[in-house]
């Protein structure tokens, strides 16, 4: 994802076994367990090559390729994260990039829209997943907690009592992407059960 000539050799591929893309869904992300103050500058670019320029780049080739083939209609949706709104200790470099991808999708908006390309972001809650499984366990290491309080103390403030799960997230990408939300673009949707309310 981080790598542009792989990017590149990805988006030719898939052209040439299926012919022009009009979605493209950006789900790829990684995190690290870390406070800022103990962050890397190895893992600080890991995160933010496959976060935020991996999208960059195939949000690029996209639109260059439905643009070449006289389409005149498209749509990005990125997943973001409630994070990016509201930041979490031991999870900063996360919580930017997801913050850079908000910026980009209103950017992105804005310049292809003349291509009749409607882009937008999702930004989740806690999704009922094995990666925030797994947040939970490594960032309640972090903070000196149990997994079990951990999980507890950041689902506690989601106003409607249980996590997200990722059939809700898939649904909200098939509206913003399916033809019935044509008028929406650079927004993002915040999908955390009442969490960012509160």
């Amino acid at each position: 994802m981080s790598s542009f000539d792989a990017c590149e050799k990805f988006m030719a591929e898939v052209n040439e076994k299926i012919g022009t893309v009009d979605v493209l869904g950006n789900c790829a992300g990684i995190t690290v367990a870390k406070h800022l103050i103990d962050l890397t500058p190895a893992e600080w670019e890991r995160v933010m090559g496959v976060n935020l320029r991996g999208i960059w780049c195939l949000s690029q080739m996209f639109a260059k390729q439905l643009k070449a083939s006289g389409k005149n209609k498209g749509y990005i949706v990125s997943i973001s994260l409630q994070a990016s709104k509201i930041g979490e200790s031991a999870n900063g470099v996360y919580s930017i990039s997801k913050a850079g991808i908000n910026s980009m999708t209103q950017v992105l908006g804005l310049e292809y829209a003349e291509y009749g390309i409607s882009v937008t972001a999702i930004c989740p809650g806690y999704v009922n997943t094995e990666m925030v499984q797994e947040v939970f366990q490594k960032r309640s290491v972090v903070e000196g907690k149990t997994p079990e309080e951990y999980e507890k103390e950041l689902t506690g403030g989601v106003a409607m009592g249980r996590m997200c799960e990722s059939e809700e997230v898939a649904e909200l990408m098939t509206f913003l992407a399916g033809g019935r939300a044509d008028y929406i673009t650079g927004v993002t949707v915040t999908i955390a059960g009442g969490k960012t309310l509160i």
